[in-house]
């Protein structure tokens, strides 16, 4: 693996799975292992692996430890944001939650994505996340109630940083995967035929943001639901799908 590269600060390096040879000046490529998810709801667990092998890549698999952490915080198959930030904490890994709904939007009670994805009563799961929030700051989970902007996205990459972003899949689109086979079979897809659904109801989905082009306007990043290790798309893609109704524009910004 190459160390995460910043044009102007450090050598250019190649990066895995590239399409172009090297970024042009003001790229970002960091190193971030790719973990394909292994259920059709666990994308979230996914990308907290691939943040812990960036953060300590010299670790062994750590699957025994990592599962009794989920087991004992208690989530499910039903995982939020915040259950990603409270996972951060019990690795001890430094981060920043920026959403603009602190707790569970009762309007998703009519969204389809959320009435199949929560197992448990819409309500009972609605007061665990409610919960989850209000107790924050008790927990160490780091977490502010506002929109970040791409200039803000760009700037935390420039500093060798990740973020999991939480995006919705019917509008997100990679641009290399668009034009391979890839796309033939739904780019990104995080449930099974999901391409049907391109451009249809809401689907909740999480990436891993790892890098950006300047020149194209384009983010790199690491998508747990393919086995394509790099993707990219324009930033006003990022940006429509992160701020769409269903996401609560819920970025969470990791820091090494």
């Amino acid at each position: 693996m190459v160390q995460g590269v910043v044009a102007g600060n450090v050598q250019l390096r190649t990066c895995p799975n590239l399409h172009s040879t090297e970024l042009p000046p003001g790229g970002v490529c960091l190193s971030v292992p790719h973990i394909y998810q292994m259920e059709d709801w666990d994308c979230g667990l996914a990308c907290s692996r691939m943040i812990l092998k960036f953060i300590h890549p010299e670790t062994d698999d750590e699957s025994p430890k990592f599962d009794e952490i989920c087991k004992k915080l208690g989530f499910g198959e039903s995982i939020w944001t915040i259950d990603l930030a409270h996972l951060m904490v019990q690795f001890n890994v430094k981060h920043q939650l920026y959403t603009i709904t602190l707790g569970v939007d009762p309007t998703y009670q009519e969204v389809d994505y959320y009435i199949n994805v929560m197992k448990s009563e819409f309500v009972s799961e609605q007061q665990r996340v409610n919960n989850l929030f209000a107790s924050a700051a008790r927990r160490g989970i780091q977490v502010e109630k506002r929109s970040v902007t791409i200039a803000e996205i760009e700037h935390h990459l420039c500093g060798q940083n990740p973020a999991i972003v939480l995006v919705d899949n019917t509008i997100l689109q990679c641009e290399w995967c668009r034009s391979e086979s890839n796309w033939q079979k739904g780019c990104g897809d995080c449930f099974p035929l999901s391409h049907s659904r391109k451009g249809g109801s809401f689907v909740g989905h999480f990436i891993v943001l790892c890098g950006f082009d300047k020149t194209k306007n384009r983010f790199l990043y690491r998508n747990p639901g393919i086995s394509q290790e790099l993707c990219c798309c324009s930033f006003s893609n990022l940006d429509e799908a992160r701020q769409s109704h269903g996401t609560d524009e819920d970025i969470l910004f990791i820091y090494r």
